[in-house]
């Protein structure tokens, strides 16, 4: 496939993208690694001494290391949780009748746990090396000191390479006593999949026309665990957007039902199971009735101009690591689609925090009515409160993005 022209632009050109805040395109190579800093006034370079590829590769791994471990101990926890429930309706059907399946259910349930430790021990070493190793040299190359007055001011973050792959919004130190060492006490992130990308979403404004919502709600998915936050999204949302809400759901969320409902709708919210093959990330987005919308499929399909997009579901921006320069996200295909600003996540989340948070992002979003263009704002604040919840572990709140202006 031959790429399709793209626009020469001289430094200066630049300088505009930087209208709203700081645009930090993060370049790591062998050679050297570098932070190249966009601002209204030029471009600055920090140095990023300890920003390594074998630093960067390393860490990529653990992470993804530790996200599998969690994902296999869950199926296994499922399915021992299966086996006992078969034990106590059928017992002659499980060797060791009911005592063998809960030593089983103990066992797994133990087993999820201590993955679920692990990845967040890692997630702690990984942000606690993206701030000393990036975050920390960029925000005082900067200037921006922790928030006092409860109003950050914006950054956009411009991965490159696998670095695409690792969470730069959570980067700091989360445990006492270094409350102000992280991102989120500093500023409110964005991400951009490039320069050019943020310069057309800031360029592109919807038209007055009333717009609507399309909402794709697959909670009980027939062999999926059932998502319980679809059904409460469901009911938010309808409330929140009345007669201009369209709802998918069941056997009417189809791929040919979803690929048409983007056509027509200016916003989409997706509540349902999603996933994303590292090794071939085209085949990944939101499990439908019937099958996979995959990111093939939505980059490929027409469709209308598009405003916002929130992906609640798992790994809905995250890519690939055989091409990962190439940004393949469900979350950039929308983006890349038209669709300005887009809600999405890292890693696989967890269903009892989506619908608080889900609720505390359009309670902002929808006063007096509904508007996207503080998206980003209204994540930080949805996701701040979570974190605020000592329930929530780094793993919990972290896995969630805004990409747009």
């Amino acid at each position: 496939m031959t790429p399709p022209p793209t626009e020469q632009h001289e430094p200066d050109d630049y300088t505009a993208v930087a209208a709203d805040g700081p645009v930090v395109v993060v370049n790591v190579s062998k050679w050297r690694s570098d932070a190249v800093v966009v601002l209204p006034t030029g471009i600055e370079v920090v140095p990023l001494r300890a920003m390594t590829t074998d630093a960067v590769e390393k860490n990529r791994q653990r992470l993804d290391h530790a996200q599998q471990s969690v994902e296999q101990a869950y199926a296994r926890e499922k399915a021992a949780y299966q086996r006992r429930m078969l034990a106590e309706a059928q017992p002659q059907e499980v060797p060791g009748g009911i005592p063998a399946a809960l030593q089983a259910l103990d066992v797994a349930s133990k087993a999820y746990k201590e993955a679920s430790a692990l990845l967040d021990k890692r997630l702690i070493e990984i942000t606690e090396w993206l701030w000393d190793a990036l975050a920390a040299p960029v925000l005082d190359m900067l200037g921006i000191g922790p928030a006092t007055d409860g109003v950050a001011p914006r950054l956009w973050w411009c991965p490159t390479g696998l670095l695409t792959l690792l969470p730069l919004h959570a980067a700091g130190y989360h445990r006492s006593g270094r409350q102000d060492d992280r991102v989120m006490a500093h500023v409110v992130s964005s991400y951009t999949p490039t320069l050019d990308a943020l310069t057309r979403a800031r360029k592109h404004r919807p038209s007055a026309a009333e717009r609507k919502m399309l909402l794709v709600a697959l909670g009980d998915k027939p062999g999926a665990t059932r998502l319980l936050s679809a059904e409460k999204v469901e009911r938010l949302l309808v409330k929140t957007f009345a007669a201009r809400c369209t709802v998918l759901s069941g056997e009417d969320a189809t791929a040919a039902a979803v690929r048409a409902g983007l056509r027509e709708h200016d916003w989409v919210h997706f509540s349902c199971h999603a996933d994303q093959d590292l090794t071939d990330p085209f085949q990944g987005g939101p499990i439908l009735y019937d099958t996979t919308l995959s990111i093939a499929d939505i980059s490929r399909a027409p469709h209308g101009v598009g405003e916002f997009a929130f992906l609640g579901a798992c790994k809905t921006n995250v890519g690939g690591t055989t091409a990962p320069d190439e940004v393949i996200t469900l979350a950039s295909a929308l983006h890349h689609a038209g669709f300005r600003h887009v809600v999405g996540t890292m890693w696989s989340i967890e269903d009892h925090v989506t619908a608080p948070l889900v609720e505390h992002f359009y309670a902002q979003l929808a006063r007096p009515a509904f508007t996207p263009d503080q998206a980003a704002r209204a994540l930080h604040h949805a996701v701040d409160a979570l974190r605020l919840d000592e329930k929530n572990s780094l793993s919990v709140w972290a896995p969630f993005t805004h990409t747009g202006p």
